[in-house]
């Protein structure tokens, strides 16, 4: 079910159709509802079963009924999450079960972090986490990370992601500085090259 964008709904109706719909498998919350642990909770009484949460900027103390009550495969954040939200997970359900996680606008997570995450979660294959052009501008308060520093956690991380299966393609977190590549025409001339 997806509530994504403006959806004007209660915490009410999400929880009576939950509890109706025995299929139920993934939910998307509206980006405007703002939800409290007693919500999830309420929620994993109405719907255990729940394998995708799609979730809206969630406090910590919700990430925490979340990641006690529900065996997650898909896992969708925002950028609020912290480091935090590995432990819960690790000492969840979802260990064992989450094969997707996407932190990509989750600035405050390091390497190290990450790792941790990715070898404690065996079937997690498809990690979101990277720093994005987004409008064309690079937000660089995004990861701070080193090629140096964190290179070593980040080619493990991809090698454990690979070994998996990972459909979403291997991590790229550290900043790409320097011009674009030249695109080249078909003929095989730059564009601008007349």
């Amino acid at each position: 079910m997806d509530l994504s964008g403006d959806t004007d709904i209660s915490e009410e109706t999400i929880l009576r159709f939950a509890e109706g719909c025995e299929s139920l498998v993934h939910l998307q919350f509206p980006n405007s509802l703002i939800l409290a642990p007693e919500f999830y909770a309420a929620l994993a009484r109405a719907r255990p079963t729940l394998k995708i949460l799609e979730l809206w900027e969630p406090e910590t103390e919700c990430l925490q009924v979340v990641c006690a009550s529900f065996a997650l495969e898909c896992l969708y954040g925002g950028e609020e999450m912290t480091p935090a939200i590995i432990d819960m997970i690790l000492q969840g359900p979802s260990s064992e079960t989450l094969c997707e996680f996407d932190m990509d606008y989750a600035p405050c997570f390091n390497s190290a972090d990450v790792l941790c995450l990715v070898r404690g979660c065996p079937r997690l294959a498809n990690l979101g986490w990277r720093n994005d052009l987004i409008n064309g501008d690079r937000y660089s308060h995004r990861l701070r990370l080193s090629p140096l520093v964190d290179g070593s956690n980040v080619d493990e991380i991809n090698k454990l992601l690979e070994a998996r299966g990972t459909t979403w393609g291997k991590l790229e977190p550290f900043p790409k500085y320097g011009p674009a590549p030249r695109r080249r025409s078909a003929s095989g001339r730059s564009p601008d090259c007349g």
